[in-house]
């Protein structure tokens, strides 16, 4: 005879799930819908699916977005003056109206007034995408947001520590 479990247990219950996979699940290209397929794979139902995945979300884990960007095979004329290697370039993330922005250039002093998504090589476009970063459109030259949806798990030190981790060199001068 199968147990039914009071709201307080259940909430317990899957508390626990989740604290136990905040550190086995992956940190990185590892989204919602990555996680629900897993625990369905773990013959999980899906009521305690979502549980946990609300635990989890209130955990902050780095869920990351499944939005596909398309690019060009080619950068454009304007963006051959740009390196396309991450370690060219330097970065700062600030905190602006509750928002989180990116600010990028391949000087660590100052920012390039001509920098935009439009000559942003792809190469570099692609990284910052791994990072949470839109590079659809820049907020202001030399100037990114990152990805809104995810700003109630993100926090200023997960973005740095995967932009370093892609190979950009993290300058906190650049917005002074």
């Amino acid at each position: 005879m199968s147990k039914i479990l009071k709201v307080n247990e259940m909430d317990d219950f899957t508390k626990e799930i989740a604290k136990d996979l905040f550190n086995r699940l992956p940190k990185s290209n590892f989204s919602e819908e990555d996680f629900l397929n897993y625990m369905k794979e773990k013959g999980s139902s899906d009521s305690i699916s979502k549980e946990v995945l609300s635990h989890l979300k209130s955990m902050r884990f780095p869920f990351t977005s499944k939005r596909v960007f398309i690019y060009d095979n080619e950068d454009d004329e304007d963006s051959k003056e740009y390196s396309s290697n991450p370690s060219d370039w330097y970065f700062e993330v600030y905190n602006y109206e509750d928002r989180l922005f990116v600010c990028l250039s391949m000087e660590p002093d100052h920012l390039d007034d001509d920098l935009g998504s439009h000559n942003l090589p792809i190469a570099i476009k692609k990284a910052m995408n791994e990072c949470w970063i839109n590079t659809v459109c820049e907020s202001e030259e030399s100037i990114w947001e990152v990805n809104v949806s995810l700003l109630s798990i993100l926090k200023k030190e997960d973005v740095i520590k995967a932009m370093i981790a892609k190979g950009f060199k993290h300058c906190p001068e650049l917005m002074d």
